[in-house]
Order: C-alpha cells, then sequence, then structure tokens
C-alpha cells in the first residue's frame, strides 16, 4: 500500500479520462491534483511539492515535451519524477526521458504497478546515495581529526612563540634605549630613533603574524567539528565573537561574491557548543554566498546581525541572492536535497544546522522570494540570569597572583611536560619557565622512572596521542600507583583521532586543554589546577 502522504499531479487534457485516472489513484492511497495541460501542471508542481507527475504528452496550451523542459530547467521540481502515458511509439516519445512509460491503452493494475516501480526505484537510488553520502563524511571526519592533529601541534609552537617574542618586547625596547645615555652624541640618537622605528615595525608584523595563526587555529576547530563526537561541549558564548569566527571561515566565499556588512545591535550571550554553532553561521553564510552570481559584486550584498527578541538571541545572515520559491523553502531541510550542481551541495548541511540548533533549544526561520534573496533567522535561547553568572564564574580565570603550592623542597611549582613533538614541549616549558620549574620529556618511561624514583610534580601537562604509550594509558598507570596526583593532570591534544579518545575528554574528572593553545591560556589553565591543589593541601606560597 502506498504512503497516503505520495501526491500525484495528473495532466491529461480529456477529462473523462482524466477523471477515471483521479479515481483509480484516490481508491490506492495516492493524493491526486488533476489538470487538463501542462501549463497548469507546472504551475501546481511549483505552488505545492509533489511525488510525482502522471504525464500525457499531446496536449493544449503546453505538452508534454514542453512541460519536461520547463521542469528540467527549474531546480526546486527537476527531480521529482515523471510516468509518462501515450500511445506514441516514435523515438520523439522516448526522447522526453521519463522515468517510465504506460502505453496506452492500458491495464489500471498495470499503471499502478509502474507507478510504484518508479517510488521503489527512486527509493533504492536515494538509499544508495545516503550510504555513499554517509560512508564519504565518515572517512572525512577521521581525515579531519587526523589532519587536525597534525597542523595542531606545529600551530601551537608557532602561536606560543609569537606570544612570546612579543612579550619579551616592551622590555627589549626599554633595554636598547637604555643603552644610549643622556651624553649621547646627535648620531647616536638618530640611530636609536632608527632603531625604535624598527622596534615598532617589527611589533606589527608579530600582530599581523598573530592574527594570521589565528585564522589557521580557527579554520582547524572547524575541521575539526567535522569529526565524530559523543556529545557537545557547552559554555557561555560571546555570540558575536562566534558568528565573526564563522565569518572569517567563509571569508573565501564570500569576499570575491559580494560585499558584507555587520551589526552586532546586541552582544548577547548564549549557552551552547562553539564548534557546532560556527558550524551552524558557516553554512548559512556560504549558502548565501553561493546563491549569488558571480561577477556581480557591487550589488551582491550579505548582511549579518544579531539582536534580542524577548527570551531569544537572533543571528540574522541576509542575502541578495536567487531567492527560493515556496516549493523549494519547503524541502530545505530534507537529508541530501540540494540544488547546488556544481557547487558541490551534499544536500546535508541545512538538516544538520537545523538539529544542532534544535538540541540548543532553539530554531532556524526562512523568508526567501525568488529572484530578490533570503533571510535566515537563528532564535537561541538566552541564559537566565542566574545560570549566566555562574557560567562566567566558573568559567573566568584565577587572578595571576593566585597562591601556588609547591612539592617539598621545592621554590617554584614543577611541571612535567610530556610530549612526543619536542617543539610542543619547548614552547610549554618557554611559557611557563619564569615562575615554574618545568621539566619536559617525550617519552613515558622517563616520567615513571622519575615517579618512581620518588620525585613528584605539582602540574603534569600531558599528550593525549602518543606513539609509545597514549595520555590515557599514562592516566591508568598513575591511576593505579599514585592516584594523588591525577587531579594535578592535564591532557594536551589536537583532536582525539579515536571514539576512545573522544569518550576521555568528554568525562568531567578530565582536564583538557586543547591545541593549539595561547601562553595565557594554557598559563591560566596551569594556575587553576595549582590553585586547587593548594586549597586541597592546605598550603599556599605566593607566585
Amino acid at each position: 500500500m502506498p504512503n497516503l502522504r505520495r501526491r500525484v499531479v495528473v495532466a491529461e487534457d480529456n477529462e473523462d479520462f482524466r477523471e477515471l485516472i483521479a479515481t483509480v489513484l484516490v481508491r490506492a492511497g495516492y493524493e491526486v491534483d488533476s489538470c487538463p495541460n501542462g501549463q497548469e501542471a507546472l504551475e501546481r508542481l511549483l505552488a505545492k511539492p509533489a511525488d510525482l507527475v502522471l504525464l500525457d504528452l499531446v496536449m493544449p496550451v503546453m505538452d508534454g515535451w514542453q512541460f519536461r523542459t520547463a521542469q528540467r530547467a527549474d531546480q526546486s521540481i527537476a527531480d521529482v519524477p515523471v510516468v509518462v502515458m501515450t500511445s506514441e511509439t516514435s523515438p520523439q516519445a522516448t526522447a522526453i526521458h521519463a522515468d517510465a512509460y504506460v502505453r496506452k491503452p492500458f491495464d489500471w493494475h498495470e499503471l499502478l504497478r509502474e507507478i510504484e516501480r518508479v517510488f521503489l526505484e527512486r527509493e533504492r537510488h536515494e538509499q544508495a546515495a545516503r550510504l555513499e553520502e554517509t560512508d564519504r563524511l565518515a572517512l572525512l571526519g577521521t581525515v579531519a581529526a587526523g589532519v587536525g592533529h597534525e597542523i595542531n601541534n606545529p600551530l601551537s609552537f608557532a602561536i606560543g612563540n609569537l606570544e612570546i617574542v612579543d612579550e619579551a618586547m616592551p622590555a627589549l625596547r626599554t633595554e636598547v634605549t637604555g643603552l644610549v645615555g643622556t651624553n649621547a652624541t646627535v648620531e647616536q640618537r638618530e640611530s636609536l630613533e632608527r632603531v625604535l622605528r624598527r622596534f615598532d615595525e617589527v611589533r606589527g608584523l608579530l600582530a599581523d603574524s598573530r592574527a594570521g595563526v589565528g585564522r589557521v587555529r580557527m579554520l582547524v576547530r572547524n575541521l575539526r567539528s567535522l569529526s565524530a563526537r559523543p556529545t557537545e561541549r557547552r559554555e557561555l558564548l560571546d555570540l558575536p565573537k562566534v558568528v565573526d569566527a564563522s565569518v572569517s571561515m567563509a571569508s573565501g566565499q564570500i569576499k570575491y561574491r559580494a560585499t558584507l556588512a555587520r551589526d552586532y545591535g546586541a552582544s548577547p550571550r548564549v549557552f551552547g557548543d562553539e564548534g557546532r554553532l560556527c558550524q551552524v553561521f558557516l553554512n548559512l553564510l556560504v549558502n548565501a554566498a553561493q546563491s549569488m552570481p558571480a561577477g556581480r559584486f557591487e550589488s551582491n550584498r550579505i548582511d549579518v546581525s544579531t539582536r534580542i527578541e524577548g527570551t531569544f538571541a537572533v543571528v540574522e545572515i541576509r542575502d541578495t541572492g536567487r531567492g527560493m520559491s515556496q516549493t523549494l523553502q519547503s524541502r530545505i531541510y530534507e537529508p541530501f536535497f540540494t540544488t547546488k550542481g556544481a557547487e558541490g551541495g551534499t544536500g546535508l548541511g541545512l538538516s544538520i544546522s537545523r538539529d544542532i540548533v534544535a538540541a540548543h533549544g532553539g530554531r532556524i526561520e526562512v523568508q526567501s522570494v525568488p529572484e530578490r534573496g533570503s533571510v535566515f533567522r537563528v532564535f537561541l535561547p538566552l541564559p537566565n540570569k542566574g545560570e549566566a553568572e555562574r557560567r562566567a564564574a566558573s568559567s573566568a580565570p584565577p587572578p595571576a597572583s593566585a597562591v601556588l603550592p609547591t612539592a617539598a623542597n621545592s621554590v617554584r611549582p614543577r611541571v612535567w611536560v610530556l610530549d612526543d613533538e619536542p617543539m610542543v614541549g619547548q614552547i610549554i616549558s618557554r611559557s611557563l619557565q619564569v615562575s615554574c620549574e618545568v621539566w619536559v620529556a617525550r617519552e613515558p618511561r622517563e616520567l615513571f622512572a622519575r615517579l618512581e624514583a620518588g620525585e613528584t610534580f605539582d602540574v603534569c601537562c600531558c599528550d593525549l596521542m602518543m606513539p609509545q604509550m597514549t595520555g590515557m594509558q599514562v592516566r591508568a598507570r598513575i591511576a593505579a600507583e599514585w592516584p594523588q596526583l591525577l587531579s594535578r593532570m592535564i591532557f594536551i591534544t589536537g583532536g582525539p583521532s579515536t571514539q576512545e579518545g573522544r569518550d576521555f575528554i568528554s568525562r568531567p574528572d578530565v582536564l583538557v586543554l586543547d591545541k593549539p593553545f595561547d601562553v595565557e591560556n594554557l598559563r591560566s589553565t596551569v594556575r587553576n589546577v595549582l590553585s586547587a591543589a593548594a586549597k586541597s593541601a592546605g598550603a599556599s606560597v605566593l607566585s
């Protein structure tokens, strides 16, 4: 028995035959919309989605061939299957490229069997496409996680080294200035001025470089979001910053097609998963860019804005693209439905985006007019005041003067670093060595040898994915032999490539620092661990 929601448009100029067909189809469980020519069939198809067209070839106003040409030219209805009813046997009849042909006169059972065969064949093709796309996305997620991990290691020490150099510049400038005394000659003072100008230029270059690697970091974070994750990581987010990160990601698609304007009339904060929300806004921005024809930069425009409406934060993305018909709007959230063609769309972006927003307690709304553009609005619930304050307090780093615990007989906190990438270990050491005693190892056996010899640490920064032994295995052994040290471990990862790793970093008792990290983020995380250890031990010393 066919699905009761299947709608068939019948285009047949013979009124008696048309009514007879409609009666047979309704009795078979279909919803039927009948019309006397191809023009009306086309209009009804555009006005309301249909599952199949039953088409006569020879009709007034618009015949079957003309209908098929117009249908295939419109992306919103091009994939609706067509069954042709004809007594024609000429090559011209088969040139219409229908999904099936029923020769007049025909038996009603033959017609119903052919219609159902078309539906079954379409379902098989769709299922095969889903399986292929699912397999491709799974592979893409695995590759994305691996590539993200490999990029994050060099990116971590690039970011760290740039920040350390930038931190050192003011003191170095002061030191150079001090080399020229009050009795300096005119030539010496002019030389000093040239050197100081160069210092300022170098600081500008450093700022540009830090901005550049920051963009790369955002690219990697979004690349990692393609890999599967068992749970979302929720935190209090500054929504315009999340939107701006997505705009940066989409800039390659936008900057050659359209001008972009931002209007953050409000700076709402929402509780959510930053990577997943970035994925939503990125998808909407790329769709907006691709809806506008290339070569019309001056007239193409995308407007991005944020505001508050009642208990919701709203992100609005408005474009001047080709817009959508009502029929197309009714299908945009269907998995695997796409009109992008050569643009390479998978038909999953809006479906996934709607699910992500719904999981955050929100919704997506769309308004669109053909040839006049589209407006997508994402509504996300605002946290109540008490929840926002609690989240902000829990995520705030302790002040720089927080008390720090130390191991016995140690003047400064002992930080051990375990990472198979030497340059990552080096940048962690450089970032912490001013206030901590840092020791770096590349292999777990070195760390265990020191623990077995009776040494200990105040903080251990441990890489999660290492060739000899994973961070999970390191933690398991420490839990078995030195359980008092578990709370002092920070696991550093560029994105686990296994489900076991993803499950591990989602545990509430595991502290994770994502690569690539900036220096202050590393320092504040270490301070958090030291502060918690000080409270637990009842010991305190000035940092």
